[in-house]
């Protein structure tokens, strides 16, 4: 902010006994009006500095009051692209342990053949169908890391479904003598967010609750005959 200063420059003593009574109010009456000009000069632009202030302080409210809409709105659109992927994604599975290179030139094909030989012919009498299936990572780990995850999109939803029940019920895979982990694919927002039920999990399941953690992140038991379902790990472990 810029300041201003009147300098007055005031007649000397002598100046003052040569002058007449007259010339003294004129020269007084000059000086005060000078002063008043000048006073209002600045009450001017104070009044201008004042309603600037005043309307940038209306447009930093108007500014945080979209800015605190556009974030609300970001967090539904977030929300709405993830449950449209995992949307996408419901036919998915993930297969983690089978050997690199062991699906070949087509993997499409194995996984149909694998999945069969893996859950048994008690879920499958004839290979599942499944529109493709591939490596998740477009590079190979080098020997000595464990082999990329296979991601497989069935035909069929109920078939998914299949598959995660009989590889629940017959507890741990096996192909070629190679653990094999068979989970849902899902978006890495959502998998973030059931990983953090897994204290609670493991609590529950060591202490024989029955429990399940079900979609899209929460997870439901049942105590002394009643349903709970709960949608924060922390609350779920305050009440467990």
């Amino acid at each position: 902010m810029k300041s201003w200063f009147l300098v007055l420059t005031w007649p000397s003593e002598d100046v003052f006994r040569s002058l007449s009574t007259e010339e003294i109010v004129k020269e007084l009456r000059s000086t005060i009006t000078l002063l008043q000009t000048t006073v209002s000069d600045h009450a001017d632009k104070i009044s201008l500095l004042e309603n600037s202030q005043n309307a940038v302080t209306d447009r930093l409210a108007e500014l945080e009051a979209q800015c605190a809409s556009l974030a609300a709105d970001n967090v539904m659109l977030k929300v709405a692209v993830d449950d449209s992927e995992n949307c996408f994604r419901r036919q998915n599975i993930r297969v983690i342990g089978i050997p690199e290179g062991e699906e070949g030139t087509n993997p499409t094909a194995f996984m149909g053949s694998f999945l069969k030989e893996v859950l048994g012919e008690e879920t499958f009498t004839d290979q599942p169908v499944i529109d493709r299936a591939h490596r998740t990572l477009a590079t190979k780990p080098p020997p000595g890391k464990p082999p990329r995850a296979m991601l497989v999109r069935l035909h069929y939803y109920q078939t998914r479904e299949m598959i995660l029940r009989a590889s629940r019920e017959r507890g741990q895979l096996s192909y070629k003598g190679k653990k094999i982990h068979i989970f849902p694919d899902y978006s890495a927002a959502l998998a973030r967010r059931r990983v953090e039920f897994k204290d609670v999990k493991a609590q529950l399941h060591q202490a024989g609750v029955k429990f399940g953690l079900v979609y899209p992140a929460k997870v439901r038991l049942t105590f002394q005959g009643t349903v709970h379902t709960f949608n924060n790990p922390d609350a779920a472990l305050l009440f467990f």
